[in-house]
């Protein structure tokens, strides 16, 4: 804690000659553009200096005596998502059911940096929000990019200034759940309506904890419930159907009439993030929502890890595009790199019935309800799979669309292919194995070794 501390100290400290080096310009600008330096726009601008300059210090400091110096646990970005739910379970007392433990669980630093790290970009969407005026997307994108730039300064050294990294890559502080649901309606009941972002399916989100996020930066939890939910009084309960109208978020707040959910401050569009439940089993079985796409993310960091630390070389230019967008359809269809002529969709590979891919291989799609991938795209994958003996299957999607899709009809003329590792339950309580992962990583890198396929 006296980390924290010692750094917004310093920040405080350095914030005069910042402020001192912008004030000329800022004034001369609000003086040409509204005649007059209102002070009270000058406070708040000064105020979002101030945070800037106190996040990146919490980020930055302290900084290693030593260019040279070597921090060994900030060596290796962790790139498993959730691991510190994990770790938090496995290394301190905590039970449910003690209320003994609880006080001391909440001085654990898995607890207080997962706050903190909550807490860091708080204040900037805020900011963005009231006084920039953004929308949330936009807030909600300027938020992944800040947080991007964070954890990039903390791999890269600063940015080369020192020869290893000395703070933590943790994509646990990356990561942000952008597959889930959106208020649509507040009931008179002080119940609230959903609305599925991406492919969020009711039918297996029944019953299960949601926090949501406020535009005024408040977090609220509750339940997905049928509505009338208990089976002592609804007779029909077993044969409802479950759909988005016929399901109702609950509020864990005193809150019985749509007056007293808008004092909450709660409104229509604030997003609905379900809860993940993530665990690894001892025998390498991953078990979360939201696999799709997540586990692709943690796949492509690997490679991208593998590449900085002196892997093998691919034959092409190769570039990673993570969208934030990846589960509403238009992911794939902007920020392509002039020059490009191929695009892979590293998304989940399909396990079910008529499929032959398990949650242990990596899955190349030949076809999904968008039609067929480029037939040279998948040869050569099928190829690179056999040459560097991976496990993995070949197989159709009938229910299935990719972002490369989207990157087709958008207009780019490129050749496309779909790989991923296999996931079971998809959209719902996904699960997949490490095997798979690893699998699908080594695909990646196999077929990135090969020249173009004819």
């Amino acid at each position: 804690m006296n980390v924290y501390v010692s750094n917004i100290v310093t920040a405080a400290l350095s914030f005069p000659l910042i402020a001192f080096v912008i004030t000329i310009p800022y004034m001369v600008y609000q003086y040409r553009k509204f005649g007059s330096i209102p002070w009270l726009r000058t406070l708040v601008v000064y105020s979002f200096v101030f945070y800037l300059l106190c996040a990146y210090f919490l980020v930055l400091l302290p900084l290693p005596e030593d260019r040279t110096a070597i921090v060994p646990y900030a060596q290796t970005p962790q790139l498993v998502p959730f691991n510190f739910v994990h770790e938090f379970l496995a290394e301190t007392s905590f039970s449910p059911s003690n209320p003994s433990t609880w006080l001391a669980t909440l001085r654990d630093p898995y607890v207080y940096e997962a706050f903190f790290n909550v807490l860091l970009l708080v204040p900037l969407g805020m900011y963005l929000r009231y006084y920039f005026r953004r929308t949330w997307w936009q807030t909600l994108i300027i938020g992944f990019l800040v947080t991007l730039s964070f954890e990039t300064t903390q791999l890269t050294g600063l940015w080369g200034l020192y020869e290893h990294p000395y703070r933590l890559f943790d994509v646990d502080d990356l990561m942000m759940n952008t597959l889930g649901a959106m208020v649509a309606e507040i009931k008179p009941n002080g119940r609230l309506r959903l609305t599925p972002l991406g492919g969020l399916n009711a039918n297996n989100t029944e019953a299960e904890n949601v926090r949501l996020a406020t535009r005024g930066g408040r977090v609220f939890s509750g339940t997905f419930q049928l509505k009338n939910a208990s089976v002592h009084v609804n007779g029909e309960y077993s044969n409802e159907k479950r759909t988005f109208d016929s399901m109702e978020l609950v509020l864990d707040e005193d809150a019985a009439s749509k007056e007293e959910v808008l004092a909450l401050g709660i409104r229509t569009g604030d997003i609905a993030c379900f809860d993940a439940r993530t665990t690894i089993t001892e025998n390498g079985y991953i078990k979360s929502r939201f696999l799709d796409d997540k586990l692709s993310v943690a796949i492509l960091l690997a490679q991208a890890r593998g590449l900085a630390e002196g892997g093998k070389r691919p034959a092409r230019a190769v570039w990673h595009h993570i969208t934030v967008f990846e589960e509403v359809g238009h992911g794939g269809s902007a920020s392509v790199p002039q020059g490009v002529t191929e695009a892979i969709s590293v998304d989940m590979g399909c396990v079910g019935e008529g499929l032959s891919c398990t949650e242990k291989q990596v899955s190349i799609c030949a076809k999904d309800s968008g039609g067929p991938y480029h037939e040279a795209v998948v040869n050569g994958l099928v190829a690179a799979a056999q040459a560097a003996g991976v496990d993995f299957a070949v197989d159709i999607y009938p229910y299935y669309g990719s972002d490369v899709e989207g990157t087709l009809r958008a207009g780019h003329d490129v050749r496309h292919g779909l790989v991923g590792a296999g996931v079971y339950a998809s959209h719902g309580y996904e699960r997949s194995h490490l095997a798979g992962a690893e699998n699908t990583l080594r695909l990646l890198e196999a077929y990135l070794e090969q020249s173009t396929y004819e």
